[in-house]
Parts: structure tokens; C-alpha cells; sequence
């Protein structure tokens, strides 16, 4: 082998090490050759988590791969930057689809996907229901049924499904009214520890008649709340079931006042604050709005009050006010607005129409709901994809129909009854939002969502309906 062989072949070794080594550099980093813009590019990734495991993945209309069967998840490199087109299927299932932008450098991702089954059965469990009440736990729910032109409560056990009556109206009428009064149950409200009820009732006259009972011994502890007739915002004292709260408006003096009363204690009510427009029992604290438009805090002992708002807020005699209380985050309710205590602790108006304020799990977030439309205001700055900042309002979805009643499935998703479907939102907002119909009736179903068990309960034309459970739990 000669000189001149040996320069050629380390002068060719210098060339490729000083293209070679930069180009294994710029690949080792993500770099590409785009053939679409004829330049080196650097790529993103993608990754995916969902429920159930498993699912393929879609790009752009060609499969990738599937979501790994222990964790669910899978992560895709080296994809050109721009929007991409995203579907998760798996047979037996809804797919879920989603324009997602891969930035260079950076890992767009989905960890919240989940796909619902193509079809949800509903199994009837009775009929002749005009209304049903869940408890607190969940572990039991109150049918009221009528039976032989009267209606009569029956406790329900979904677990073992046994029911067991616990009063009919003839009782009430037995015991507290005339033989030709006729009574309609207008609600049922639980106490804490899921054993106590208050039953409110209206007569022909009309009048509000309020009874207590715990369910374990219905007919022995049933028993006439006079005192409540002319109340409003009763609830019980979450930490103790056998004392009651309440707002009475006391016209001679053009004010709301808050009783309450201990009924172990055979007390009678007591003045508890005065100028209560609105209130709140929250863990061992009480929080009130009074008529001068101020929020107070305190203990339940009503002695040691805070302010919490600099400025107050603008009150009208007529209006309806509703507190909400998320941790350290307030909402006042003023007919269909809804107001945010901001960071200067004044209220500031963040919607003009609402029908219902719903909590997620976890406390980071509240549904918004009016006739027709859907926001996420959020109470919590959220790190993940797609990220928000605190006191962000997100809208999510208008719908042609009436939305009846809305629950969150989870942190990420809503459940809800629109019009005479069940349909199940995602919250994500990047592209469009993925909306699943779960069911539809011949009419507006009223419906519940069991939480623990990921079922839907649903009654309509007084037949109530309880579905399998929506993912596997």
C-alpha cells in the first residue's frame, strides 16, 4: 500500500468523520430531513395514556402502534412539527379523535383519554317511581313510589337490591293532617350521616310542611317541624345530624335571620346570626353574605368573625342568593349571575348566565352551567396538557337542546343529560371537544351519577333505569 493510497483513504476517513459525526450529533437531537419543506427539521413527540389499555393509535390516518398493556401509554418520536391528526380506537368502543400541534423539540401529551363502549345497557329496577334520592354515601337511595293512589317511600339498597318501605302519605296524614288532605313530597334533604331525613311537603291549601325521620326507624321517629314552615336554605350541620340550620325572613323588621335549632337537646330554635342573606356550613366553619353585602367567616360558634371582601357587595331585596365555598375559593350566586372573589377580595362578575355551579373531584375546578352552554372555570393553576391558570373561564360546548342535569365524571370529564340523551364531554379544548352519546330516551330523562360505581341512574315515565358500569373499575 503506497502513500498516496494511504492519504486517499484518511482523507475520506476526515471527510466523513467531519460530516458523519455532526449529522449522528444532529439525529441523536431530533433532527430531520423534511421532505414536505425540503429542510432539516427539528421533530416532537407524542405521548398517550388511555383507558381501557391497549388502544391503537392513529397518525395522520396510519397506524402507529397500540398503548402498552401494563401502563396504557405509549410515546411516539421523531414527528414533523405541525398539527396532526390523532384517532385512539379499539373495537367494542367510541374512538376518540383530536388535532394535536407537535412543536419542535417539545412532547405534546394526552394522559386523560378515555374510550366509552359503543353500547351501555340499562337495567330496569322499578316502576311507578315519581322520584328518587340518593344518600350522601351512596350506599342507598329513597324511591318514592305510588302504590294504590298514594305515595310511599321505599329505602333502596342498590348492593343487595332490597327495598324496604319506610312511610306512605296516609301516615302523614294519619298523624298530622285532616282524612281529605292530599300531600304532594316536593324534596327529600339527607343529614350527614346518611340515617336522618328531612321531608319537605306542600298541601292543597298550599302550604310547606317540613317532618324529620331517621330511616333505621321510620315510623318511631317521625316527627312535625313547625318551626321550619317559614324557612328557606334548611340544611343540617354536616359534622352533627341531629342539629339544623335555617334562614327565616322576619318582615317586621325587613330582614334574614339564621336559627338554628339542636333537637337531641329538646332545645328550642335560637337566634344564631342575624342579617343572613346566604350561608354556608363547610367543614367547622359557617360562612354568610348579610344584607350589607359583606362575607363573613367564622366558627360555628358564630363568635370570632373575619370579613373576607374589601368592598362590599351590591345586595337587592328581591334578588336570590346561593353561596358556593371551594377551599379557599368563593362564589356568590345572585339570581343567574355568578361572582368570583378575585385576589383584591372584591367579587367580580364572571357570568351573567348560570343555571348551576358543579365541583369537580379534587376541588381544582368548577363546572358552569346555563340553559344550553358549558364552561371550566379553574381554581387551580394546571401544569398539565393542555395548561390553565387559575381564574381561567374556559368555554367547552354549546348544545341545541336543554342541558338538564350535569355531574363530573371525573377531573376530565362530564357527564350530563341533554335534551333526551345521556352524553359524556371531555373538558380538553385543544381542537375540537370529544362528545360521546351514551343513550337516548323518548323523553328528558332525570338522572344521577353514581360516582364510586361509574353508573348512570336515570327515570323516565317512572321507570328507573340503573346502567353498567362505564369503564372498569
Amino acid at each position: 500500500m503506497d502513500k498516496r493510497f494511504k492519504r486517499t483513504v484518511l482523507f475520506f476517513l476526515v471527510v466523513l468523520f467531519l460530516f458523519g459525526c455532526p449529522s449522528a450529533i444532529f439525529y441523536s437531537q431530533g433532527y430531520r430531513f423534511d421532505f414536505e419543506t425540503g429542510k432539516i427539521t427539528k421533530t416532537g413527540g407524542l405521548f398517550f395514556k388511555t383507558l381501557p389499555k391497549q388502544c391503537n393509535i392513529y397518525l395522520d390516518g396510519k397506524f402507529i402502534k397500540r398503548t402498552s398493556f401494563v401502563f396504557g401509554t405509549a410515546f411516539i418520536s421523531d414527528i414533523f412539527p405541525k398539527n396532526h391528526f390523532v384517532e385512539i380506537k379499539k373495537e367494542g368502543y367510541l374512538p376518540w379523535k383530536k388535532n394535536l400541534e407537535v412543536k419542535p423539540g417539545l412532547v405534546t401529551e394526552a394522559k386523560k383519554i378515555i374510550l366509552f363502549p359503543e353500547k351501555i345497557n340499562f337495567s330496569l329496577v322499578s316502576s311507578d317511581i315519581n322520584n328518587f334520592f340518593f344518600s350522601p354515601d351512596s350506599k342507598k337511595a329513597i324511591l318514592e313510589e305510588t302504590n294504590k293512589n298514594e305515595w310511599e317511600l321505599l329505602l333502596w339498597e342498590p348492593k343487595n337490591l332490597s327495598k324496604k318501605q319506610l312511610l306512605k302519605e296516609s301516615d302523614l296524614i294519619t298523624n298530622f293532617f285532616g282524612k281529605d288532605t292530599k300531600i304532594e313530597l316536593l324534596n327529600i334533604i339527607w343529614g350527614p350521616d346518611s340515617q336522618e331525613i328531612i321531608l319537605e311537603t306542600k298541601t292543597q291549601e298550599p302550604k310547606i310542611k317540613y317532618f324529620l325521620l331517621n330511616i333505621s326507624e321510620p315510623k318511631k321517629s317521625l316527627l312535625g317541624l313547625s318551626f321550619l314552615e317559614k324557612a328557606k336554605q334548611i340544611s343540617f350541620n354536616p359534622n352533627n345530624s341531629k342539629e339544623i340550620f335555617w334562614i327565616e325572613e322576619m318582615k317586621e323588621e325587613d330582614r334574614n335571620n339564621l336559627f338554628k335549632i339542636n333537637l337531641s337537646a329538646e332545645q328550642k330554635p335560637t337566634l344564631f346570626l342575624k342579617n343572613v342573606l346566604a350561608y354556608k356550613i363547610q367543614n367547622n366553619s359557617i360562612y354568610w353574605l348579610n344584607n350589607n353585602g359583606f362575607l363573613y367567616h367564622s366558627d360555628l360558634s358564630g363568635d370570632t368573625q373575619e370579613i373576607l371582601n374589601s368592598l362590599p357587595f351590591k345586595t337587592e331585596e328581591e334578588s336570590k342568593y346561593k353561596l358556593i365555598i371551594v377551599d379557599n375559593n368563593y362564589f356568590i350566586k345572585k339570581d343567574d349571575s355568578l361572582y368570583y372573589l378575585n385576589n383584591s377580595s372584591n367579587f367580580e362578575k364572571i357570568s351573567d348566565s348560570i343555571k348551576d355551579v358543579i365541583i369537580s373531584p379534587q376541588n381544582r375546578k368548577v363546572a358552569l352551567t346555563n340553559d344550553y352552554e358549558i364552561t371550566i372555570f379553574f381554581l387551580q393553576d394546571s401544569i398539565e396538557q393542555p395548561q390553565k391558570k387559575k381564574g381561567e373561564n374556559v368555554f367547552i360546548t354549546r348544545f341545541s337542546k336543554k342541558i338538564n342535569k350535569l355531574f363530573w365524571f371525573n377531573p376530565d370529564y362530564l357527564i350530563l343529560s341533554v335534551g333526551d340523551e345521556i352524553k359524556i364531554s371531555e373538558i380538553d379544548d385543544r381542537d375540537h371537544i370529544n362528545i360521546f352519546q351514551i343513550k337516548k330516551f323518548e323523553g328528558p330523562p332525570r338522572i344521577l351519577f353514581d360516582s364510586r360505581n361509574k353508573q348512570i341512574y336515570s327515570l323516565i315515565n317512572q321507570r328507573l333505569y340503573i346502567s353498567q358500569p362505564l369503564v372498569n373499575i
